[in-house]
């Protein structure tokens, strides 16, 4: 990505102009998605295009698999907005096109520094796919619809995250991805909690954690005392060992 010549650093170019004729509106566009910019209105105005515009190359982005739009689930959510999904196109907007003139002359250094910084952080993002994936398998329930979506609090003003909410023929499915460095507490299932009862009330759920490096004892200990909750490990994640709370 950080060499010039290198193919990582050529390919969404070539991909581009293989495609459509004015590459800098897709550009423009995907550059403002990877930089967390994604409802058509906020493209339009930070990048002067007018959103008729956006809104067509967005359509025509998500043809080829590398965006999509956010959806209600069962009427919970925001429902509106965009996202880049394609993790090759999230990375190459967010940590590599910004700098591109300075990688192309043989300094891309200082690029490739922010990008490892932030690398856990932007590998996250994908392990949450990788996450519903694994729960839509794995959880033995029949799940009608799952995703990441984003809904609205009252008590607080201002919009809440669910890395993982579904519907499924025996209640609701939560969940959160947390791939850190150090072990999830319980603090996490806290608020996990709190925002799925402003989401969906007192109605029946399946929690899912999912943590990189562990749970705390206390959640564990907790874990084998409830059927809804379930802890999940990143070597379990990627089939390697059983969670330590199985």
């Amino acid at each position: 990505f950080f060499l010039p010549g290198s193919s990582l650093l050529t390919e969404a170019e070539l991909f581009m102009k293989g495609i459509y004729r004015k590459t800098s509106t897709y550009d423009a566009i995907l550059s403002q998605l990877a930089g967390g910019t994604n409802e058509v209105s906020k493209i339009s105005g930070k990048t002067g295009l007018s959103e008729a515009n956006v809104s067509t190359a967005l359509s025509s982005l998500a043809a080829q698999g590398i965006v999509a739009r956010r959806e209600k689930i069962a009427g919970h959510g925001i429902g509106r907005g965009w996202e880049l999904i394609d993790g090759y196109f999230a990375f190459y907007y967010r940590y590599v096109y910004p700098y591109r003139s300075l990688i192309e002359r043989g300094h891309g250094e200082a690029a490739f520094e922010t990008a490892i910084e932030a690398l856990d952080g932007f590998t996250a993002k994908g392990i949450e796919a990788v996450f519903r994936e694994y729960v839509l398998s794995h959880s033995g329930l029949l799940i009608t619809a799952i995703r990441s979506i984003d809904f609205p609090n009252p008590v607080m003003r201002r919009n809440e995250e669910l890395d993982l909410f579904g519907q499924s023929n025996d209640g609701w499915i939560i969940g959160e991805c947390k791939w850190q460095g150090h072990p999830v507490h319980r603090d996490v299932l806290d608020l996990l909690e709190m925002r799925t009862l402003l989401l969906v009330g007192d109605e029946k759920t399946h929690c899912f954690l999912l943590s990189k490096s562990g749970f705390s004892d206390d959640l564990i200990a907790l874990s084998r005392d409830r059927d809804d909750i379930r802890l999940i490990t990143g070597e379990e994640l990627f089939g390697r060992q059983p969670s330590a709370s199985s």
